[in-house]
C-alpha cells in the first residue's frame, strides 16, 4: 500500500534542478596534509540550467572584503593531488588570505578555526540578498605566497571542497577569470548545486573544459555561492580549491576504487562462459569468398556489415565479410548492411537482390534500402535516413555508400537456412559485382505483444505541416494512419491512435468506431486514451474514455494516462496529484498513469522524502530518466555519470533508485525509463553521432536493470525548414550536443502505384501530383526495433533457463549505464549465443 505523502513540500528545498551527491558524516585531515577522499562527503554537479549574468563589479583589487582574523594561521600551500601530475590543490590558512577575498554583496569573509584545517575562510551573508557573491584573486593570492598560479589551458576542471552552514538555497555559480580577464562577465560562468540538507563536507565540480574563456593563466574566481540567501548567517566554509586537468582525474578525490562494481562474480562469470560456449551452432557455415560477376569491376569493392554499424562516406575500408549470414527468429525483422565503395566515379548502377530461398523452395520477403548520408556529423558524413532504394544511384569517387537489406519472418515461417543472391549492374545492365547472402531463422517465435513496450509521440501537425496540401487534402486521417502503423511495424506506439479525437475541447476521445481495428491489436500496447497534457484531462473525456474502453477489459490494459509532463515545482507535482485522483475516482484500480521526471530533489531538511514519494499516491508507471539509475559508488568511480538528481542522502535514507523502482514493481507498478538530449556520454542517448551498437545496448541495459518499458519524446520533431536534416543542437553551459533528438523517422513520398518516388525534396516542382507521403525509417529506429526484440530474446532465456540467466550474457558487455563496450562483433556473438540457447529448447 503506498504512503500519500505531505501536501506541502519544504520551502528550503523547492528548487527544482538539484543536482548533489551527498557523502554522510564528517572528516578528520590534518591542517595543510593532502586531503584524502572519504565516502562521508558530498560531491555537486553542474545543473541544467546555468545562468551566465554577471553582477556589476569592479576588476580585482587587493582591497579585502573583512579583516576579521584570530589567531595566528599557516601560509597557504599548494598541495598535489593523488596524481601531482594532474591537480593541484590550494588551502585557505594564509593569514593574509582575507585581503584576496574581494567586492563582497551581502557577503563577507572570515577566518575561523577549524578542526579538519586549523583555519580557513567562511564566506557568510550579512542580510538577506538575491544575488549574494565575493571575489576571490587567486592569481594574487598565490604570487604573493611564492606559488605558481595554475593555466586554465592545462587545468580544465574546478573542484571546490566546501561545508554549508544554514543555506537556504542549493544552487551555487562561479565565474571565473582566465587570460586577459580580470572581472566577472556574462557568458563566463558555471552553475552547479550543493546539498543544504547535509553539515559535512561537500565537493562541488564545475567542468570548465568546454566553456568561453577558460585558457591562460588563472586570475580569480567570483563565488556566487547561493542564487539567493533568506538572511544573514548563511555560509560556505572553504576547505580546499582543487583544480584537476580532466573529469577523469575527479574520481580519486570522491572515493572512487576504479573496480566495476557491477561484474559478475567468478562462479557467475564461470557459468556464463560455460552457457555461452555450450550454446550448440545449428546454422549451416558459410563461406566467405568472393563472388565473382561475369563483367566484374575491379574499381568497386563490395562487403557486408553488421546493420547496427555506421559506416562514415569517407571510409572506404572493407569489412573482410564478403558474404553474411543474418540470423533472426520467426516474427522478426533483422537486416545486414551492404556497402560498396569505388576507386572512379560510377553512374547509374542499380541493385538486384534475388528471393531469400530455402531448400524446400519457401521464401522470406527482403527490402532493400537506400542509405542517405548526412555530411554535417561530427565533421563526417554519416547514413540515418534509410529509404527504400529508388532504382538507379551512383557511386562517387573514393567514396563508400551504404544499403541496408531487411530481412522478415512470421510465426508460420519455416525454419532452417535462406540464400540471396546480390548482383550490382552498370548502366548497361551488365553484373559488375555479386555476392551472397544468407538468413538462418530459429526455431522459435517472438511475441506480438513486446515484453519491451515502447511509446512515442507522433505529431499529427508536423506530419501535414511537413506536405503539400493536396497531399493530405480531406484523407480522413489515413496519413497519420501509415505513419502509425509503420511504427507498430517497428515496435513504436504512438500515444495517439489513430481516428481517435484528441482535440481537448470534444468530450468524447473515441467518436470512430474505426479504432476498434488498434485497440483489437495485439501490438498495440499502450496508448494515451484522453490526448496528451494537463488540459486534455477533462471530468467528461476521461468518463466517456472509460464507458468506450470498458467494452473490452483488454483495450483498458493499454490505456497510459499522461496527464503532466516532466514535474520541476511543487505546483506541477500537485497539479499531477490533481489530475491522477480525478482519473481515479472514474477509473478506480485499472488505471496506469505515467509521469516521465528528470528532476528530483528532497522535500524536508533531513532529505526523507523527493519528488518520487511525493506523488506515489497517483503515479503507477515510474519514467525515470535513464540516469537515475546510477548510484553513488558508480559516480564516484566515474565523475562524468549524471548522478544529479538523486543524493547521497536521498540514497541513504531511501535506499538506490533501481531497488526503490523495484520495491514498486513488486507493488505491481511499471517502471519506465528515458532519454532526450541528456544524459550526456559516457551514458547513452539516441543521437546520430554515436555508435550505432550503442543504441541497440541501450535495451540490453534496460532488461538488465528490469526496466518495462521505453518512452521518447517525440519520432518526427523535425525542423521544419530542413527535414532530411541531422537537427544539430548543441550547448556547451548544460553540456549537450546531440544529432536527431526526437526524429527516427522522416517524411518521404510514394506514387500512385505505391513506388517509391520522392524520398526528400522538390515536390513542389513536380507537375504529377498523384504521389503521396509516407514514412522514412532510420538507422536508429532500426536500432530501437531491434533492441526490443533483443529484449524478448532475454525475456525467453530466462523463461527457459531461469531468471537471471540474461544478466549472465548481457554483463560480458555492458555492466552498467556508463560501462559498457562498443565492440559489435563481441555483441553479435552474444546474440547469436542468446538465439542457439534459445533454439537450444525449442
Amino acid at each position: 500500500m503506498k504512503k500519500r505523502q505531505p501536501k506541502q513540500i519544504a520551502l528550503l528545498l523547492t528548487v527544482a534542478l538539484l543536482t548533489v551527491i551527498a557523502f554522510g558524516c564528517s572528516v578528520a585531515n590534518e591542517p595543510n596534509e593532502p586531503t584524502q577522499a572519504h565516502t562521508d562527503e558530498v560531491v555537486a554537479l553542474p545543473t541544467e540550467t546555468p545562468d551566465d549574468q554577471a553582477s556589476e563589479q569592479p576588476a580585482l583589487t587587493d582591497e579585502p572584503a573583512v579583516t576579521d582574523a584570530p589567531t595566528a594561521a599557516p601560509t597557504p600551500t599548494q598541495k598535489p593531488g593523488r596524481d601531482p601530475d594532474s591537480a593541484v590543490d590550494v588551502t585557505f590558512g594564509a593569514d593574509d588570505v582575507l585581503k584576496y577575498f574581494t567586492g563582497g554583496n551581502f557577503v563577507k569573509a572570515e577566518l575561523i578555526d577549524d578542526a579538519d584545517y586549523g583555519r580557513t575562510v567562511r564566506l557568510v551573508t550579512t542580510q538577506k540578498s538575491g544575488d549574494p557573491f565575493i571575489s576571490f584573486n587567486y592569481k594574487s593570492y598565490m604570487t604573493a605566497h611564492k606559488l605558481t598560479p595554475a593555466s586554465a589551458s592545462e587545468y580544465k576542471v574546478v573542484i571546490l571542497k566546501i561545508r554549508q552552514e544554514n543555506c537556504s538555497s542549493t544552487q551555487t555559480e562561479i565565474f571565473y577569470y582566465a587570460g586577459n580577464m580580470y572581472g566577472a562577465a556574462g557568458g563566463y560562468s558555471k552553475t552547479s548545486a550543493f546539498d543544504n540538507s547535509d553539515p559535512d563536507w561537500q565537493y562541488i565540480i564545475f567542468d570548465l573544459s568546454a566553456s568561453n574563456g577558460w585558457s591562460g593563466t588563472i586570475n580569480g574566481f567570483r563565488f556566487d555561492y547561493m542564487f539567493t540567501a533568506n538572511a544573514a548567517g548563511e555560509g560556505f566554509v572553504l576547505g580546499e580549491l582543487i583544480l584537476v586537468k580532466s573529469m577523469d582525474d575527479v574520481s580519486p578525490y570522491i572515493g572512487g576504487t576504479g573496480e566495476d562494481l557491477h561484474a559478475l562474480s567468478a562462479a557467475d562469470q564461470k557459468r556464463a562462459e560455460q552457457l555461452i560456449n555450450g550454446a550448440t551452432d545449428a546454422a549451416p557455415a558459410v563461406s566467405n569468398t568472393k563472388q565473382t560477376a561475369a563483367h566484374e569491376d575491379s574499381d568497386i569493392d563490395l562487403w557486408f556489415n553488421h546493420s547496427y554499424v555506421k559506416t562514415p562516406e569517407g571510409s572506404t575500408k572493407s569489412s573482410g565479410m564478403y558474404t553474411y549470414q543474418v540470423r533472426l527468429a520467426k516474427n522478426e525483422i533483422e537486416g545486414v548492411q551492404l556497402l560498396l565503395a569505388s576507386k572512379k566515379a560510377k553512374s547509374g548502377l542499380t541493385l538486384e537482390l534475388t528471393p531469400f530461398t530455402d531448400s524446400n523452395g519457401n521464401t522470406l520477403k527482403a527490402v532493400v534500402c537506400e542509405g542517405y548520408y548526412f555530411d554535417d556529423v561530427e565533421g563526417q558524413s554519416i547514413v540515418d535516413p534509410i529509404p527504400e532504394l529508388e532504382g538507379a544511384f551512383d557511386l562517387k569517387s573514393g567514396k563508400s555508400k551504404t544499403f541496408l537489406i531487411k530481412v522478415y519472418t512470421e510465426k508460420t515461417t519455416k525454419p532452417g537456412q535462406y540464400s540471396a543472391t546480390v548482383s550490382v549492374k552498370d548502366g548497361s545492365g551488365n553484373e559488375v559485382k555479386k555476392a551472397l547472402v544468407y538468413a538462418y531463422v530459429w526455431n522459435f517465435a517472438l511475441p506480438d505483444a513486446s515484453n519491451c513496450k515502447i511509446q512515442a509521440d507522433l505529431s499529427w501537425w508536423n506530419i501535414y505541416s511537413a506536405n503539400p496540401p493536396w497531399t493530405y487534402a480531406g484523407d480522413d486521417g489515413v496519413g497519420y494512419a501509415r505513419y502509425y502503423e509503420f511504427l507498430l511495424e517497428n515496435k513504436v506506439n504512438a500515444y495517439n491512435l489513430p481516428y481517435m479525437d484528441s482535440n481537448k475541447d470534444n468530450a468524447n476521445p473515441f467518436p470512430d468506431p474505426k479504432v476498434n481495428k488498434y485497440l483489437n491489436d495485439p501490438r498495440v500496447q499502450c496508448f494515451n486514451p484522453v490526448g496528451y497534457g494537463t488540459d486534455h484531462v477533462t471530468q467528461a473525456r476521461v468518463q466517456n474514455a472509460y464507458n468506450y474502453l470498458s467494452q473490452n477489459p483488454e483495450w483498458l490494459k493499454k490505456a497510459y494516462f499522461y496527464p503532466v509532463d516532466e514535474p520541476q515545482n511543487q505546483g506541477m507535482l500537485d497539479n499531477l496529484i490533481s489530475l491522477g485522483n480525478l482519473i481515479k475516482s472514474i477509473w478506480g484500480t485499472r488505471y496506469k498513469l505515467i509521469a516521465p521526471m528528470h528532476l528530483n530533489g528532497a522535500l524536508d531538511s533531513k532529505s526523507t522524502s523527493d519528488f518520487f514519494s511525493y506523488v506515489s499516491g497517483v503515479v503507477n508507471v515510474w519514467c525515470p530518466k535513464t540516469y537515475f539509475f546510477n548510484t553513488l559508488a558508480d559516480y564516484k568511480n566515474d565523475p562524468k555519470l549524471m548522478f544529479q538528481y538523486y543524493t547521497a542522502m536521498l540514497e541513504k535514507n531511501l535506499g538506490t533508485f533501481a531497488d526503490r523502482m523495484a520495491a514498486e514493481q513488486a507493488g505491481g507498478d511499471e517502471v519506465w525509463w528515458y532519454v532526450t538530449r541528456f544524459p550526456h556520454h559516457p551514458e547513452i542517448t539516441l543521437s546520430i553521432s554515436d555508435p550505432e551498437v550503442e543504441h541497440r545496448l541501450l535495451f540490453w541495459q534496460q532488461k538488465l536493470y528490469n526496466v518495462d518499458g521505453f518512452l521518447y519524446y517525440m519520432v518526427n520533431d523535425w525542423w521544419l525548414d530542413t527535414i532530411w536534416g541531422s537537427k544539430h543542437e548543441t550547448n556547451n553551459a548544460y553540456p549537450y550536443n546531440v544529432y536527431g533528438n526526437g526524429v527516427l523517422v522522416y517524411n518521404g513520398f510514394k506514387d500512385a502505384n505505391g513506388d517509391p518516388y520522392i524520398s526528400r525534396e522538390h515536390y513542389d516542382e513536380v507537375a504529377d501530383k498523384s504521389f503521396y507521403a509516407y514514412p522514412v525509417g532510420s538507422l536508429r529506429l532500426e536500432s530501437v526495433r531491434d533492441g526490443a526484440e533483443d529484449y524478448d530474446y532475454f525475456t525467453l532465456l530466462d523463461q527457459l533457463y531461469g531468471e537471471g540467466t540474461s544478466d549472465l550474457i548481457i554483463k560480458q558487455i555492458t555492466t552498467s549505464l556508463g560501462n559498457y563496450s562498443d565492440d559489435d562483433a563481441l555483441f553479435n556473438s552474444l546474440r547469436i549465443a542468446v538465439g542457439n540457447l534459445i533454439a537450444a529448447k525449442n
